[in-house]
C-alpha cells in the first residue's frame, strides 16, 4: 500500500469520526452520555393479588419503556401509560384503569399496587425516595389506607 492510500484511509476514518461526533451521533461515536436526558426521578410498580401472585406491569400497560436514548428510538415501544421522568397522579392512574388500555380482566378483581419513586437523595446518592400504595378493587382505584390494609393484607402506606 502506498503512502497516499494510507493517508486517504486515515483521513477518511478521521472525517467519519468527526461527522459522527459533531453532526449526527452514531453509536459508539457520540458526544452525549448514554442517559443524556436522564430524569431526576422515575417510578417502578410492584403489582400483586391479595394472595401474593405477582402481576407484570406490562399486563396493565404500566411498564417502563425507556431504552436509554429516546431521541433516536430503537424499535417500537409498547402501549403504556407510564411516562418516563414523570410520576402519574392518582387521577391519571384512576383514568388509566377505567380505560380499555389498562388491559384489566375479570381474573383480577383485586390488585395491590406499590409505587416506588426513585430519585437523587439529599446525600447525592440515588435510591428509593418514596413508596405509595394503592388498591384496585373491582376496577376502582383507592389510596385509602384502611381499604388497602383490609384487601391487601399487610400492604399499606410505608
Amino acid at each position: 500500500m502506498t503512502k497516499r492510500a494510507e493517508l486517504i484511509i486515515i483521513f477518511s476514518c478521521a472525517l467519519l469520526f468527526f461527522i459522527c461526533f459533531f453532526v449526527h451521533p452514531v453509536f459508539p461515536v457520540q458526544r452525549y452520555p448514554l442517559f443524556a436526558d436522564a430524569p431526576k426521578f422515575y417510578d417502578t410498580y410492584i403489582i400483586t393479588t391479595p394472595e401474593g401472585v405477582v402481576v407484570s406491569p406490562s399486563e396493565l400497560n404500566l411498564q417502563n419503556t425507556y431504552d436509554g436514548d429516546p431521541t433516536y428510538l430503537v424499535g417500537r415501544l409498547p402501549t403504556t401509560v407510564y411516562k418516563w421522568g414523570q410520576s402519574l397522579s392518582f387521577s391519571e392512574l384512576q383514568n388509566h384503569f377505567k380505560s380499555e388500555k389498562a388491559g384489566l380482566t375479570s381474573q383480577y378483581p383485586v390488585l395491590c399496587l406499590t409505587r416506588t419513586t426513585w430519585a437523587t437523595l439529599p446525600d447525592k446518592s440515588f435510591g428509593a425516595r418514596s413508596f405509595t400504595s394503592f388498591a384496585l378493587v373491582n376496577q376502582e382505584l383507592t389510596s385509602d389506607n384502611n381499604v388497602i390494609q383490609s384487601v391487601c393484607n399487610h400492604r399499606g402506606q410505608q
